[in-house]
């Protein structure tokens, strides 16, 4: 723990990309209360730019007990020096970092492949969001604790009064990196144009917007403090992707977003969406064109339906998907890393 019994305290210092980064919000920030009360001393550093920067900042780290480096993959020579000064190092990641992204024809990469094969092999343990990317950890020499991104359900919840009349509205919110995924549903959003005409709208938050879908877009820029309200006007929640290396990764954080307002969620039947969503239970699962029309079409007319599975999508969180629900794991895991717990096998 982080007091131990001979009173020494423990320190777990964050390397991230950016203190305000995403990835940073949801896989460390969520955890570090839990941690603090078992007494760690909790850091977070972030990776400057610059060779000479980058050695001060790891020459630093000698006194932390576990490093927790999240995301970046770096150069041979960097993390060399980084494993030098860490007493125990962690690699947590949540997207297939080994992969280039979808917007890249050609998504595997010597180069990268080498540094995750590297970093995996210098880590005492990695962090996966979800089961995928625990096998590409193992794949490249490594090993990994599998917790997924979590929702904090104390912050996102569903609004105490439905909204009632007025315009459907069809949400999707993400940063302009994954707003790609959304124009392939173009024919989609025409076809639901031409069936309801101005009753249904896709509402779209993040820091850049589509060119024209094919259906009335409204516009909202993304503010963290603007969140929760935003996603309340949401009547349905999607969230479309190709299948290739780089989404297989995805951890589904929209869909437990949406789930978490106890809106109803459609999904592209891609990596970790199969295991959030039982189709017709607790959310909707589609595969081509005609499938999103269809279930999109039955979400419209059916307000009971859209509340129903609203209902049914934020029952499946608690037990699997929350900030409460692994938080005790995760500081396990970390515990474990220090050599303060003794080890319990992945599940």
């Amino acid at each position: 723990m982080g007091a131990s019994e001979t009173g020494a305290v423990h320190r777990v210092v964050y390397i991230v990309p950016a203190l305000d980064h995403v990835c940073v919000r949801h896989r460390v920030d969520v955890f570090v209360p839990a941690l603090q009360r078992r007494g760690w001393i909790v850091e977070k550093w972030v990776l400057p730019r610059g060779l000479l920067k980058r050695l001060r900042l790891f020459w630093r780290l000698r006194r932390a007990d576990v490093v927790v480096v999240v995301r970046k993959l770096l150069r041979r020579g960097q993390l060399g020096f980084l494993r030098w000064c860490s007493r125990r190092l962690v690699f947590d990641f949540d997207d297939a970092v080994v992969y280039r992204d979808s917007s890249r024809a050609k998504q595997l990469s010597r180069g990268r492949a080498g540094r995750f094969r590297r970093m995996m092999r210098a880590s005492d343990r990695a962090i996966a969001g979800n089961a995928y990317l625990a096998r590409l950890v193992a794949g490249h020499g490594g090993r990994a604790s599998t917790i997924p991104t979590c929702v904090d359900v104390g912050r996102l919840s569903p609004a105490a009064t439905k909204r009632a009349g007025g315009k459907v509205v069809i949400g999707w919110i993400g940063s302009h990196s994954t707003l790609m995924y959304l124009e392939p549903l173009h024919r989609v959003f025409e076809e639901l144009a031409r069936r309801y005409g101005h009753s249904v709208v896709l509402k779209v938050v993040c820091d850049k917007f589509p060119e024209a879908m094919g259906l009335e877009v409204i516009e909202k820029p993304w503010a963290l403090d603007d969140e929760l309200a935003d996603l309340r006007t949401f009547d349905i929640g999607i969230m479309p992707l190709p299948d290739d290396a780089w989404t297989r990764g995805k951890c589904g954080f929209k869909l437990l977003q949406y789930m978490a307002v106890g809106i109803p969620v459609v999904a592209s039947s891609v990596g970790v969406n199969v295991e959030i969503v039982r189709d017709g239970e607790n959310g909707f699962l589609a595969n081509d064109d005609a499938r999103w029309v269809e279930v999109l079409s039955d979400l419209i007319e059916d307000v009971e339906l859209r509340h129903r599975i609203g209902r049914q999508g934020w029952a499946s969180l608690h037990g699997r998907y929350t900030v409460a629900d692994w938080a005790g794991r995760y500081v396990q895991v970390i515990e474990e890393v220090a050599g303060l717990r003794a080890e319990v096998p992945e599940s």
